[in-house]
């Protein structure tokens, strides 16, 4: 049920989550996209990019509550689940995730960590599936105003 590389949930457990999530009740969905990973495997190897994973993941965790689950989704994907909370709550995990990504220093100089966030909050009639896919939308919606070159 855990990813080997991050150890944080992989996508199989967080089947049964989906099962047992009460999407009538309040929580958010927050999508972490690690910025060109594809250009650090080409360039740096697969070894550094499993670095960067790994160091997302160490950066997921410190950011959030005890109570919410962080799934590795895929290579560069993470979704975590928020629950219990108000649109404040899920605002702090965001800049917290955004603050530690921008401190993180990485060995290699000139070579930075950058995530495109995205998130969104349930709403009453809508199934798990399309809040996934509200959080995911605004990701990408970020992503595409990523500009900052390594």
């Amino acid at each position: 049920m855990k990813d080997q590389l991050t150890r944080v949930y992989n996508r199989q457990y967080l089947n049964l989550i989906k099962n047992n999530l009460n999407v009538q009740s309040k929580f958010a969905l927050i999508v972490v996209d690690i910025d060109r990973l594809k250009y650090i495997n080409d360039n740096f190897g697969h070894q550094m990019g499993d670095l960067i994973i790994k160091g997302t993941a160490d950066i997921l965790k410190q950011s959030v509550r005890q109570s919410d689950w962080i799934i590795r989704m895929g290579g560069d994907e993470f979704l975590i689940i928020v629950t219990d909370c108000n649109e404040a709550e899920v605002l702090k995990i965001v800049n917290r995730i955004k603050g530690k990504v921008a401190a993180w220093e990485h060995p290699i100089a000139g070579l930075s960590l950058s995530v495109s966030v995205g998130y969104a909050m349930s709403k009453r009639g809508l199934s798990f599936d399309e809040i996934f896919t509200l959080a995911d939308n605004n990701m990408y919606e970020q992503k595409r105003g990523y500009t900052r070159l390594f």
